[in-house]
């Protein structure tokens, strides 16, 4: 079973040229936290518990007899001592060391360098990679070389591999020269390997990766590895900058910020200092310069972080030169960058109202807390309760200016101003007028404001556009006639009343044979008829719609002298009815609005 280690990194590592040759990276294995992480996913790897090999740091060189469980049945086997090591390795002979056990070997208390093949029964193939935690950087040496201590007998199928990145793990490169397999040496031998790739990087770490395919034929000790060493070469003291040093980790677009750094060696006339951004994840792919300094020695650099920055948590900053071109390590932690406010856009196309009516205008494009302001005027603006992406106006009477002011942490932003215009509403009103005992009723168009048509309906199902028409209608009855007038702009308005008309005269809207009264009036729920009457008697009460037509009887029967109240529920569609009252004494009606 692979063991779950629980190392941390500590890389040991100095910058500097004092002399052509500089150590970059050393990893001895000796102490408590080595600078490897051990059986990652890395090239097709086996991650975490399970496989049958595992790699692991201790310094265990002991060898012995265990039992191996295949298909239910018990094999046993005897694992050879590790070989010593000799004096070149630290802490010799036996100091801790980075090498594959194998989890049949471990379950029978046996940990040095041995593994189990790939027999494509009980074992199958499987990669086993370790790696440097942290990347190194190489920039200003002219060649690269790391060395290390190995030992693999292994076979054609068993064998070690060493590879290299240059982009912080994300890919790896298998360097083949000198080796491009490390197997046939069961004692300590030393490896020094030095090509192009290694030089000039900023971020460089190696790996090792243990094959084990299926086979017949290979031996202990597996692929193991103990004192690592990278060195930089340079024939001239190499230029640096500094990571950069500033106050503050939160920022706003448009921010100013100082930056100081330092620089070491030689650089050219004309040379400048360039101070860059990351991307939100710390990536200098594609950096943003925030400021330069042109100049032979480090200073400060006046910086802005640019308008429009997205937000993000984590940015870095760095310094680069030009000449010589140098990239110096960023600021080693995150800083953050708020998002700016946005005020957007507000209602486009919303700019045209008739009078009495609302219109909701809505903002697009916002960061941050909108709060809406208006205007009669276009000067002065008065806030309003309204604190959202939309401003509903309200019924508007006159031509109104609006706009919206966006906040939050990083200040305020004004959105565009809408001016909405207000169209005069014309006011529809008529007057009927019955000729005579006939059944002609002339509509005297009493609308006011200005209006560009009009239309009648007269509630028969006969209609007239004519501004005061006379209508005749084909027999008596109450009728519900509505006038509708449209303004040039579109703006309308309805009037809606009743005619009775008979073979004597119009009645319009209400008799007065009797003392009563309908309230509440408009009314959504229930409502009351009040009457007062001298002497008791039958009546009828009906409920009629504006087609004259009977909807319902409210009442029919004795009504005492004196004042009476009958109330009703309303279980009617919302429309303007007429409450009608039949007795001895004649007939008549009320207008009631139900909503």
């Amino acid at each position: 079973m692979i063991n779950k280690l629980l190392y941390t990194t500590a890389l040991l590592f100095s910058f500097g040229l004092a002399n052509a040759q500089s150590t970059l990276f050393t990893e001895t294995f000796d102490g408590a936290s080595p600078a490897f992480t051990l059986n990652t996913s890395d090239q097709s790897s086996s991650a975490g518990t399970g496989g049958s090999n595992f790699w692991v740091v201790n310094n265990n060189y002991a060898g012995g007899n265990g039992t191996l469980i295949c298909l239910g049945f018990p094999f046993s086997f005897t694992i050879p001592a590790t070989a010593p090591q000799p004096a070149g390795i630290t802490n010799n002979p036996n100091s801790k060391y980075l090498h594959i056990t194998s989890s049949a070997a471990a379950s029978s208390s046996i940990f040095n360098a041995c593994f189990t093949a790939s027999d494509g029964l009980c074992n199958f193939d499987e990669n086993n990679f370790a790696k440097m935690t942290n990347d190194i950087s190489t920039i200003g040496f002219d060649s690269v070389e790391i060395s290390f201590y190995w030992l693999c007998a292994g076979g054609a199928q068993s064998y070690g591999e060493v590879y290299a990145s240059t982009n912080s793990g994300s890919t790896w490169q298998l360097i083949s020269a000198p080796n491009a397999q490390y197997s046939g040496i069961s004692s300590w031998t030393q490896q020094k390997i030095s090509t192009a790739l290694f030089a000039q990087k900023s971020s460089l770490r190696f790996g090792f990766r243990f094959v084990n395919a299926q086979t017949t034929t290979t031996s202990d000790p597996a692929f193991s590895v103990d004192d690592i060493s990278i060195k930089g070469f340079t024939s001239t003291p190499a230029s640096t900058v500094s990571a950069p040093t500033f106050t503050g980790t939160s920022f706003c677009p448009g921010d100013a910020m100082t930056i100081n750094f330092t620089s070491s060696g030689a650089f050219n006339a004309g040379n400048v200092f360039t101070a860059q951004l990351s991307n939100a994840a710390g990536s200098f792919a594609s950096p943003t310069a925030i400021g330069s300094l042109t100049a032979q020695a480090a200073g400060p650099i006046s910086a802005v972080i640019p308008f429009g920055t997205a937000a993000g948590t984590g940015y870095r900053i760095r310094i680069v030169s030009s000449n010589p071109g140098v990239t110096g390590a960023d600021n080693g932690i995150n800083i953050s960058v708020a998002s700016g406010p946005t005020a957007g856009v507000a209602g486009v196309g919303l700019d045209t109202v008739c009078a009495g009516n609302s219109t909701t205008v809505t903002l697009t494009g916002v960061v941050g807390t909108a709060i809406w302001e208006e205007s009669t005027n276009g000067t002065s603006y008065t806030g309003s309760t309204y604190t959202g992406n939309s401003f509903n106006t309200g019924l508007l009477t006159q031509s109104t200016y609006l706009r919206a002011i966006v906040q939050n942490s990083c200040g305020r932003d004004t959105s565009n101003v809408l001016f909405i215009y207000v169209n005069p509403t014309p006011n529809a009103s008529f007057t009927p007028a019955q000729s005579g005992s006939s059944l002609d009723v002339t509509f005297t168009n009493g609308s006011t404001g200005v209006f560009a048509s009009t239309s009648w309906n007269f509630g028969d199902g006969n209609s007239s556009s004519a501004t005061s028409p006379t209508h005749t209608y084909a027999t008596t009855g109450l009728y519900g006639v509505t006038l509708t007038v449209t303004s040039a702009e579109g703006c309308s308005s309805t009037y809606t009343d009743s005619v009775n008309v008979n073979a004597v005269a119009v009645n319009h809207f209400e008799n007065n044979v009797f003392q009563f009264s309908v309230y509440p009036n408009p009314t959504k729920g229930q409502f009351n008829i009040d009457i007062t009457i001298d002497q008791a008697q039958d009546m009828q009460i009906n409920l009629i719609d504006v087609n004259g037509r009977r909807v319902a009887s409210l009442f029919n029967g004795f009504i005492n002298s004196g004042a009476q109240t009958i109330r009703t529920e309303n279980k009617f569609a919302a429309a303007l009815y007429f409450v009608e009252i039949i007795a001895a004494e004649g007939r008549t009606i009320r207008k009631l609005i139900i909503r």
